[in-house]
This record gives C-alpha cells, sequence and structure tokens, in this order.
C-alpha cells in the first residue's frame, strides 16, 4: 500500500485500516515517505495484534512489512 505523501497520523490510520480487512497472518507491504514514518510503524506494531516483519528505507521512501497476528 503507497501512503506516500500523507502525514501524520494518516499513514498508520489507511495501513490499520487495510489490516483490520486482511486475515491472520497475512502481511502487508506499506511504503511512505513521511520522515518519522519508522518511530509511528514501530509503535503501531507494539500493538498484540500487529507485527513489524521488516523495515527498510530506500532514498526518501520508507517501507514496513506488516503481519497481521491475530
Amino acid at each position: 500500500m503507497d501512503v506516500s505523501g500523507l502525514n501524520c497520523p494518516l499513514p498508520v490510520l489507511r495501513s490499520k485500516t487495510v489490516l483490520a480487512a486482511m486475515g491472520k497472518g497475512q502481511v502487508l507491504k506499506v511504503v511512505s515517505t513521511q520522515s518519522d514514518s519508522g518511530r509511528e510503524f514501530a509503535a503501531f506494531c507494539c500493538l498484540p495484534e500487529f507485527e513489524m516483519v521488516k523495515s527498510g528505507r530506500k532514498m526518501k521512501q520508507y517501507f514496513f512489512w506488516i503481519r497481521k497476528a491475530i
């Protein structure tokens, strides 16, 4: 899911909406350009229903793979 150009809290809120519709164990890839999105998604994935599988950065894009755990 591409949330590039969106500011806080929209990237996390949109991701949460998509994850809610996904099945347990499925992984969502999120692409963001918000500079503090790493901190925001790390905090979001502290919730028991989500797990950060992987994260990365390339130039000004931030990538997150989030698994729905519950």
